[in-house]
This record gives C-alpha cells, structure tokens and sequence, in this order.
C-alpha cells in the first residue's frame, strides 16, 4: 500500500507502508563528447524505482500520511511500526531517531489509530521544519494520551544532529512557508506563529 508519492529535485519518493522507494528522474544524457545535455522532454525515469533497503521484511515504510517534511534537511518522516525517525536524500537514508531517542520513539511511536490516521482530528503524526532556527518538528496527536511535540537540530553534536527538546504545546497542524512555521490548534480555532 502506498502512503505517498513527492518529488524533490531529480528523486521521486514512493513510500509504502513497509518500505521507501526512490525513482530518480532522467533530464539529462551524456552526449559523445561527454558533455551533458538537457533533455527538453524528459523519459521521466532513468530506471525502475529502488528499494532504499533491499531487505525481505522492509525498511523505512510509513503508516503515516501526515508524519512527513520536504525540507532542507531531505525527506523526513516516521515510521510508526518501527518507532523510528529517518531523513532520506536520495538512496541515502539516516536514522536519526537513535540520538539519544531511540527508547522513547520505539515505547512512544504508536497512535491510538482506529480508522484515521488525521493529526487534524487529533489523532496521528504532523512534521514540520523552523526555518529560523535550523530545527524539525515532529508532534504526535493520540487519543489515548502520549501526545508530544519534539524538536530535532542537525547542527548539534558537531553537526550529526541531536533532539534539542520536548514542548509543551501538540498542535494539530504545522505548516511552514516562507513567513515562518505556523501551529493551528483545531480544537480552540487558534493560529500561533512560532518565533515571533
């Protein structure tokens, strides 16, 4: 089952609920002087979707339709059923759940999810990235009350990122753009401008 399909520069991700697949799109082609030449019309794929990690039980899935970021830092998502944080580019992919964090996503990762996944109802996964101040933003809305709202730096621990925080505030939506990250509270009709 497919949870999501996004685009970011020449990769194109397609996350199942089990595993991640990258296709990485073709506009360019090496000419016989080898120099590259843009395509005007591209063959969209330059080879079937891959596997990020190729293993028979899968790695990196979603169960998340709302868990995820495309930001600076690549692809960020959650992987419910694992209890794990990864930032993709590419094939690459970094788990950075275990800095520091690994126990409480793996105790914490599972919502009270009966029929939705929807952080807009409260209940599910949101993401969201603060411009200003280099940070992901990963809030967890639960029914059953393991709610959370932790930040993420990647310029900590000599730039192999580290969790900076907990917060003491589970907004439903977090949306980012370039006025700022923005939280909706859907339950008080409020919206908070962080950093402001």
């Amino acid at each position: 089952q497919i949870w999501n399909i996004v685009g970011a520069d020449r990769d194109f991700y397609i996350h199942h609920e089990s595993s991640l697949f990258v296709a990485q799109i073709k506009d360019k082609i090496q000419g016989v002087d080898g120099q590259e030449i843009s395509l005007k019309v591209s063959e969209i794929f330059a080879s079937p979707a891959q596997e990020v990690v190729p293993v028979k039980r899968g790695f990196a899935g979603t169960q998340s339709q709302f868990g995820w970021v495309l930001c600076k830092l690549g692809y960020c998502f959650i992987d419910r059923r694992a209890g794990k944080v990864f930032i993709a580019n590419g094939l690459r992919i970094k788990e950075i759940s275990k800095n520091g964090m690994f126990n409480h996503f793996k105790d914490n990762s599972q919502t009270d999810v009966t029929t939705v996944d929807n952080p807009y109802i409260g209940n599910g996964y949101m993401m969201g990235w603060d411009e200003q101040f280099d940070r992901l933003i990963i809030v967890k809305n639960d029914t059953s009350g393991t709610s959370f709202t932790l930040s993420y730096s990647p310029d900590l621990n000599e730039g192999n990122g580290a969790w900076v925080s907990y917060h003491d505030y589970t907004p439903h939506v977090l949306m980012d753009n370039v006025d700022g990250l923005f939280a909706i509270d859907n339950v008080n009709y409020k919206v908070f401008k962080h950093n402001y």
